[in-house]
């Protein structure tokens, strides 16, 4: 009999009440007969319950988008639909999400077991009824997000047993990085042309006037204003900005000393990194993006572009930025700097500026103004005066996650 109890305990219990029904019948004892009768059918209801209660069942997942900025809310939608007669009094749903996502007033659990962290839902469905659930899922971690398979486990009213159906999926959410609004600021620049004003006069824009000044000798006649000349009754020419429209390279460095606080300081530089992509592309200028980084095993690397997509594609470069073990911002700079034109802008966002960077930098200095960035903190090395055109400073704030705009001084 233990073999049989193993196969089904349903079917113990319908030969069982079978029995009993018979015996009663047999001895015309109505009292157990009744009893072994009722036993039979609970028992068949019971056994045919657990047997079909997944029949016509689905469950469906789905997230409202797969890119998301940081601190940003996406929505994760469940359906689950019971397309048959039979009501189900109990379902158990069980979704494998990621680990450092927060899912707001829901229970979520760490499975040691299974080395997971597993959402849990209960549902109970009528028959040809659908259920429809909007999970809200805080996007308050960078990276790339990975949610698992599921499990929708159901059976008989009384819990006696159940069965199991599991789907193998995943579904992806990257998140980008903080970012920061970034003050007004010049960056140190040579290149005179463009949409920029520059720090010094090097050549006029024509296309942008600064106002009138008096005729000098030297002065092309075309610049010349004749109605303001005749108003002031003195010859006065139109006095130029000058400006420049330069390429913005912004290369960023990541602590890979493996000391307590690394990994905020690796965020807060990626934070920073994608703050002033995302300021200078606003602004319509190329800007690239270099780092020692890893994106999917491949370099963080995207030269200067103004293109539409350029920003998200940076974006979704240090979303998935893992620190490279073979790499250095010494290395980077001196790698990718050689592949920029003279007229780049060189920013460099760092904590230690070391006589190895500093030595790097000299020589790019030959062929671009370099802006140091510098991140003021426990162990950080700053840029001596003269090593850099010019120099900006920051620290990181115990809430950097939750600030709005950078602080920066020169």
């Amino acid at each position: 009999m233990n073999w049989l109890w193993d196969l089904n305990p349903e079917l113990v219990a319908i030969v069982v009440f079978a029995g009993i029904a018979g015996v009663g019948g047999w001895l015309h004892a109505a009292a157990l007969a009744l009893f072994g009768a009722l036993g039979l059918m609970a028992s068949l209801v019971l056994y045919l319950w657990q047997r079909t209660c997944l029949v016509g069942l689905a469950y469906s997942r789905r997230l409202s988008q797969h890119r998301a900025e940081f601190g940003e809310h996406v929505t994760l939608e469940s359906e689950l639909v019971n397309d048959k007669l039979l009501p189900l009094p109990w379902i158990r749903v069980t979704d494998v999400v990621p680990e450092r996502l927060d899912f707001p007033g829901l229970s979520v659990e760490h499975r040691e077991e299974e080395g997971d962290r597993a959402l849990l839902q209960a549902f109970s469905l009528l028959p040809f009824q659908r259920s429809l659930r909007r999970i809200e899922i805080v996007c308050d971690h960078r990276g790339r997000h990975l949610f698992g398979g599921s499990e929708v486990r159901s059976g008989d009213p009384l819990g006696l047993r159940h069965r199991v159906a599991r789907q193998e999926r995943a579904d992806e959410l990257v998140v980008y990085p903080k970012i920061l609004a970034v003050p007004p600021l010049d960056l140190a620049a040579r290149t005179p042309i463009g949409e920029r004003r520059a720090r010094s006069l090097l050549l006029a824009d024509p296309t942008r006037i600064a106002g009138m000044r008096q005729y000098r000798a030297g002065d092309p006649l075309r610049h010349v204003d004749w109605r303001a000349t005749a108003r002031s009754g003195e010859l006065l020419v139109r006095d130029f900005e000058a400006t420049t429209n330069p390429r913005v390279a912004v290369f960023f460095d990541l602590d890979q000393s493996g000391s307590e606080g690394a990994e905020e300081a690796r965020e807060f530089s990626l934070s920073l990194a994608a703050s002033f992509v995302v300021h200078f592309g606003g602004k319509g200028l190329p800007v690239g993006l270099f780092g020692p980084g890893l994106a999917d095993g491949d370099p963080v690397a995207a030269d200067p572009s103004s293109a539409p997509d350029a920003i998200g594609r940076m974006l979704e470069l240090l979303a998935l930025c893992e620190p490279d073990p073979q790499a250095n911002l010494a290395g980077v700079l001196n790698l990718e700097s050689r592949r920029l034109r003279r007229q780049a802008l060189v920013l460099v966002i760092s904590s230690r500026f070391s006589p190895t960077v500093l030595g790097v930098l000299a020589e790019v200095r030959r062929r671009a103004p370099v802006t140091a960035l510098f991140v003021d903190g426990p162990g950080s090395l700053a840029p001596p005066a003269g090593t850099v055109d010019a120099i900006l400073r920051t620290e990181r704030p115990r809430d950097w996650r939750r600030s709005d705009a950078l602080a920066l001084t020169e």
